[in-house]
This record gives C-alpha cells, structure tokens and sequence, in this order.
C-alpha cells in the first residue's frame, strides 16, 4: 500500500465526485458528498467542549479539542 497514492487518488475522488472501482465500474459519491457537508456543523471550541463531557468517558478520550492553530472542530452531535 501506498499511502501517498491512496490520499491522491481519494482526493480526486472528493473532488470529482466519483471513483472507478477495481471491478470497473463507476461509484458515484457527489449525493453522498453533499449530504455529509449538509450534515456537518462548525462548532467553537467552548461548544465542542460541552458536546464532548456529554459523551461516554471511552467515546470522549477518542475526540480532542481542535489546537489552538484550529480554533473551531466539526463533529456530527450524538446526542439530542
């Protein structure tokens, strides 16, 4: 495996919004592209940091903080 090919070419994959599968055969992903960037919220860090005390201890370990370099992090909330 090469990672450095595997991040290029999933990145022609974002940016085209499809990829041709080792079978041959053309996968959409532009609906799903969409419906993720739909789905996606910005959250500063003060309110990312009241969404992670809401989790599970072992789900909260696995999320930091965004660095100070990224001041907003992007989580899909878990609960209501």
């Amino acid at each position: 495996m090469d990672p450095k090919r595997i991040a290029t070419e999933t990145l022609a994959a974002f940016e085209t919004g499809s990829y041709l599968s080792p079978e041959g055969g053309n996968v959409e992903l532009s609906a799903l592209l969409s419906e993720c960037l739909e789905g996606t919220r910005e959250y500063q860090s003060e309110q990312l940091a009241a969404l992670l005390s809401r989790l599970p201890h072992r789900l909260s370990q696995r999320c930091k903080e965004p660095h100070d370099s990224q001041r907003a992090g992007s989580i899909r909330e878990l609960s209501s």
